[in-house]
C-alpha cells in the first residue's frame, strides 16, 4: 500500500523500528532549541520527547523526466524518476549517529514486546543526555573563563547582568 502526501511517496509495510529520544525536537523556545528537529538526508521528524515513535519508511523520487512533471508527479513522470527508498533502520541508525550523545536512541522491536530491554535503552539515553548537558554547561563555563580575567566583553556583561538579577528575585 503506497500513499503520497505532498509529492513525497511512503510506503508501508510492517516496520518496527521504534526511536525514542529524551529531548523533545524541536525543543521548547525556552531551551532555544526551538528551531532543531532530528533530520538527515531530506527526512524531518518531530519528536515529542520521552516517548517511543515508531519510524516509517520513506520513498522519494529524483525527477528525470520534467515534460511531464506539471505541477504535481504524473504516472508518466513517476516511469523515468529514479526511485530512492530509506528503511526505517536505515535512518534510525543515522539519527542515533548523529543525536545519540543527546539521547536519542532506537529499537528494532516495539517497546510493549520488550519492555525490560526499553527501560535498559531508556536509561542509557538518559545517561547520555546527562553527559551531553553536562558538557554543555562545561563549555559555557570555559567560554565565561575566557572574559573573566579582564571581567570586560559582551558575553560577561550580559552574564553578570543575568546573575545579579537572578539573585535579587
Amino acid at each position: 500500500m503506497n500513499s503520497m502526501m505532498h509529492g513525497k511517496e511512503t510506503e508501508t509495510y510492517a516496520s518496527n523500528t521504534w526511536l525514542y529520544s529524551v529531548e523533545s525536537f524541536p525543543g521548547t523556545r525556552l531551551s532555544g532549541r526551538h528551531t532543531e528537529f532530528l533530520e538527515y538526508n531530506g527526512i524531518t521528524i518531530l519528536h515529542p520527547g520521552n516517548s517511543w515513535v515508531r519510524l516509517e519508511p520513506y520513498v522519494r523520487y529524483r525527477w528525470t523526466d520534467f515534460a511531464h512533471r506539471g505541477a504535481l508527479p504524473t504516472e508518466a513522470a513517476k516511469k523515468y524518476a529514479i526511485k530512492e527508498r530509506l528503511y526505517a533502520d536505515e535512518i534510525a541508525a543515522r539519527f542515533v549517529a548523529i543525536y545519540g550523545g543527546m539521547g536519542v536512541i532506537s529499537m528494532d522491536e516495539s517497546p510493549e514486546q520488550n519492555p525490560e530491554l526499553a527501560a535498559q535503552l531508556v536509561e542509557q539515553a538518559k545517561v547520555a543526555n546527562r553527559g551531553w548537558r553536562v558538557s554543555v554547561v562545561r563549555g559555557f563555563e570555559a567560554l565565561l573563563k575566557q572574559y573573566e580575567p579582564s571581567g570586560h566583553g559582551p558575553l560577561a556583561i550580559r552574564t553578570l547582568a543575568i546573575f545579579a538579577e537572578a539573585a535579587t528575585k
